[in-house]
């Protein structure tokens, strides 16, 4: 075990200059389970995936799609899921770097690389 992390009372030191409370992932979670929702509805109410959209525009068919009575193009739809897209992305980065961080450095100072986990925790709280 490696001691080098470990205060003289057996506590784990911190290297860590961020730290986040449980109300801040909860918060980052909500979001991310709003975003969610967004994204669903939208492909809802379309009736279009991304990937269809996507398969459209590489197929050169800019067709156009009535959303709440006003006619967007398929590139329209395909921005706006790119941006629900990386919005979730940026809460995952920012929940790896606040809590997975900190649970690497917890297996660091016990010798167990994070590689060997390779768990995403943002992924399961978005699903419960």
């Amino acid at each position: 075990m490696n001691t080098m992390n470990l205060t003289e009372d057996g506590k784990i030191k911190t290297i860590r200059y961020l730290k986040a409370t449980h109300e801040d992932f909860a918060k980052l979670v909500n979001e991310g389970k709003k975003v969610i929702d967004e994204f669903n509805t939208m492909e809802s109410k379309t009736g279009i995936t991304m990937e269809m959209c996507k398969e459209k525009i590489k197929e050169g068919k800019i067709d156009t799609v009535t959303i709440d009575g006003e006619e967007k193009d398929i590139l329209w739809l395909y921005t706006y899921y790119v941006e629900k897209k990386s919005i979730l992305d940026g809460y995952n980065r920012a929940y790896k770097f606040l809590m997975e961080e900190g649970v690497d450095e917890l297996l660091l100072s016990i010798d167990i690389g994070p590689e060997s986990y390779n768990y995403n925790f943002y992924k399961l709280c978005l699903e419960n």
